[in-house]
């Protein structure tokens, strides 16, 4: 399940479930601190593996019909994109499960905001997982 009372906290738990379960799949995955994109990006955690450079969102909602951000704070918001294989959003449902979604950035782009039920529809089915 994911844990962490701040954003980093998250990050960093999603991280290590998404490293877990891509070994699970039988590919190399590693997690990776303080890299900068092509774009000029720093992410603080990401993860590398068999599958590319992953970029990890999540959120402490737990409403099935909360949205996500994908941008808009600023000009140029989605440079965290460029040179990423996967967006992997993470979530826990009310009754636990932890979702899992790794998403194509190109399904995001121009997007401010994204629903956990467009990315249930958007992810890809390969890596997507729900943890009980």
């Amino acid at each position: 399940m994911i844990k962490g009372d701040t954003v980093h906290e998250r990050k960093l738990s999603l991280a290590e479930i998404v490293k877990d379960h891509l070994k699970k799949l039988g590919k190399n995955a590693e997690l990776a601190f303080n890299q900068s994109n092509s774009a000029g990006h720093t992410d603080r955690v990401l993860v590398k593996s068999d599958i590319g450079t992953i970029h990890l969102t999540t959120t402490s909602s737990n409403d099935p019909n909360a949205s996500l951000v994908t941008g808009g704070f600023i000009e140029k918001e989605q440079d965290f994109i460029k040179d990423k294989s996967f967006i992997c959003y993470g979530w826990v449902a009310k009754d636990k499960r932890t979702f899992i979604m790794f998403v194509e950035p190109e399904n995001i782009v121009g997007l401010e905001g994204i629903s956990k039920q467009q990315i249930t529809q958007l992810r890809n089915r390969e890596f997507s997982t729900v943890v009980a």
